[in-house]
């Protein structure tokens, strides 16, 4: 299995503690402060929408992995196992990170306001923190569900090879190599399965073709898909 969850199981601070900065603001900046920062609240709903997304992510990854390995998987449903406590972990440590970063980001921006508009009230601080957040939505969320979708399905495919003990065959190129093109392929051998699709019979009438040696797969009986 691959690494733990970074801070997984470290108790990290509660959403506005005074690490934000939010101490250093003015009473108004403070009010305002209080009513735009993330709480708890936030941070459970957002793990749980997280980790909603990524067993999906993990469960179509294990899927894609086991049709890979020629195995007649129609569907995976995660209903336990390290997988799925790998994406519980990983959502709830997201989501405190990304509710932490959102209220230091608050308090900054409160306070380049107020030093911009020493005369600022908690009325014209709000309005100008509404259309902040909005803009910081609008390309923080596609963000966070991007790069946790990645992340998922990595973990997702390093775990289904290492627990599957997953060796992919070797692909091999040659024949005759009666051609530049075929002689520089077979040079390159031995080739992965993906680089194999990719290039195929390289010309019309080619008389080369790829070889297919070694590889060792589970028994699609006992295929680990996750639990």
């Amino acid at each position: 299995m691959t690494e733990a969850v970074a801070g997984a199981g470290v108790a990290l601070p509660a959403c506005g503690d005074e690490r934000a900065g939010a101490g250093d603001l003015s009473d108004a900046g403070k009010l305002v402060y209080l009513a735009f920062q993330k709480t708890t609240e936030d941070v459970l709903a957002l793990a749980e929408e997280l980790f909603r997304a990524g067993k999906r992510t993990a469960e179509e990854a294990l899927l894609r992995e086991a049709q890979r390995v020629g195995c007649g998987v129609v569907q995976v449903t995660l209903s336990h196992g390290t997988l799925l406590s790998w994406v519980r972990e990983r959502a709830d440590w997201v989501a405190r990170q990304v509710c932490d970063t959102y209220n230091a980001d608050l308090a900054n921006e409160i306070a380049r306001i107020i030093a911009d508009t020493p005369t600022a009230n908690r009325w014209s601080l709000s309005y100008q923190l509404q259309a902040w957040e909005a803009g910081r939505q609008s390309w923080k969320s596609p963000q966070v569900a991007v790069t946790e979708a990645f992340t998922v399905e990595n973990e997702a495919k390093m775990q289904f090879q290492q627990m599957n003990a997953v060796q992919e065959p070797e692909y091999w190129f040659g024949y005759s190599l009666s051609c530049e093109v075929c002689r520089k392929i077979a040079a390159g051998n031995p080739h992965t399965r993906q680089y194999a699709e990719r290039v195929g019979l390289p010309h019309v009438g080619c008389l080369d073709h790829w070889h297919v040696r070694g590889g060792e797969y589970v028994d699609c009986a006992e295929l680990w898909l996750g639990e």
